[in-house]
């Protein structure tokens, strides 16, 4: 290598390094100047391209044409139109379309906007008007107040309330919503919509460390309960994140428990991915402050679901729920059913579902959280 070529080099790996130095700076200077976080009452994001609010895939068939639909948001533009799972889509506007174009076609789209969507579906050739949504909006709930509270610098959660609170003086169990890494407290806070908003009050906390893949790559919020360094598997400091960001969603409970009527001293908690996880570490940790909880698709620590952390579920008797997909490619279906069988042994009132579904919160997922939330949370709020 000449020396020009070593000099071109180093130049090229420091503006790549100042590249994610600027990345990080910007995702996380938040905290003192609350850069990402708009005021209540405000939307949460710019505004952005059109959106459907459907996966897609291409058809695994010999019509080849199009794309098939594998995912349909619940209440999102595709679902509000009538697409379907498994429709195949081959126009838009009239122009065919594949699984190469699709996503071009429809970020062409303005939020807004009416177009016709062209679908096969068994056999039938199909025409239907879909307005695009945006997506910053389609992935927030509706109608939410955000507070902010000290942590080492400033965090943040936001709150749903249910319809009647304003007119009503009545006490509301409270359900925290976790979510997963890389994701938002708005993003998985829209599930509150998707639950049902009736006789609960929701919140939803941001975890404290930016995620720079989410910024860098997708121009979009991500954030995480784990710092972005590498960390090793049996890194000592994992029990230390896990111990302060348990904490921190405790501090937001005990935060929304001075702000609202909130009946009982315990939580219910209901979390995806590295949000169930740290459904089921709140719970080990703090059993004594956890009603129940629901984690779906989550990473299980060995730590917490063994010895002592299994009778202090026990003896303050938590009811937990898991669930897993069987196609879920992200964390593997072997941590549910590992914790389920330590759980069980353990003589812990455990109610473990298998879905044929993927990572995300699929309609299956969304109506077995809204059967936890009718068995555990609202009832417990009537007896209080």
């Amino acid at each position: 290598m000449t020396k020009n070529s070593k000099d071109i080099s180093i130049v090229i790996v420091a503006i790549h390094s100042l590249s994610i130095l600027i990345t990080l700076f910007l995702a996380t200077s938040f905290f003192p100047s609350r850069a990402y976080c708009s005021e209540p009452g405000t939307d949460e994001s710019p505004a952005t391209e059109g959106y459907f609010g459907l996966f897609h895939a291409a058809p695994d068939t010999t019509f080849r044409q199009g794309v098939v639909v594998t995912f349909i948001l619940p209440g999102g533009p595709a679902d509000r139109a009538g697409l379907l799972e498994g429709d195949v889509i081959f126009e838009i506007n009239g122009k065919k379309t594949d699984d190469k174009t699709f996503s071009a076609s429809v970020s062409e789209t303005k939020p807004g906007e009416e177009v016709s969507v062209t679908v096969m579906r068994a056999g039938e050739k199909i025409t239907i008007p879909l307005i695009a949504g945006e997506f910053a909006i389609e992935f927030q709930p509706k109608g939410f107040d955000r507070h902010y509270i000290e942590m080492k610098s400033l965090g943040t959660y936001i709150v749903m309330l249910p319809p009647d609170y304003g007119a009503s003086k009545k006490k509301y169990p409270l359900c925290v919503i976790l979510h997963g890494m890389g994701s938002s407290e708005v993003y998985h806070g829209r599930l509150a919509d998707q639950f049902g908003r009736e006789g609960v009050i929701y919140i939803a906390p941001r975890y404290p460390y930016a995620y720079p893949e989410t910024f860098y790559e997708d121009q979009m919020e991500g954030w995480s309960a784990y710092p972005s360094y590498d960390l090793k598997d049996d890194d000592p400091y994992y029990p230390v994140i896990d111990s302060l960001s348990a904490g921190w969603i405790f501090a937001c409970a005990a935060d929304a428990k001075k702000r609202y009527r909130v009946s009982g001293d315990k939580v219910f908690i209901i979390g995806h991915s590295q949000g169930a996880g740290f459904a089921i570490i709140c719970a080990a940790l703090h059993p004594e402050r956890v009603g129940s909880y629901f984690a779906y698709a989550p990473f299980v620590p060995d730590y917490y679901i063994t010895g002592d952390m299994l009778n202090g579920l026990k003896k303050n008797k938590v009811k937990v729920y898991l669930a897993h997909g069987t196609r879920d490619n992200v964390l593997d279906i072997e941590n549910s059913k590992r914790a389920e069988k330590a759980m069980k042994e353990a003589g812990i009132d455990c109610t473990f579902r298998i879905f044929d579904t993927e990572h995300m919160f699929a309609k299956e997922i969304v109506a077995f959280a809204r059967e936890w939330l009718a068995l555990e949370v609202r009832p417990p709020a009537a007896d209080r």
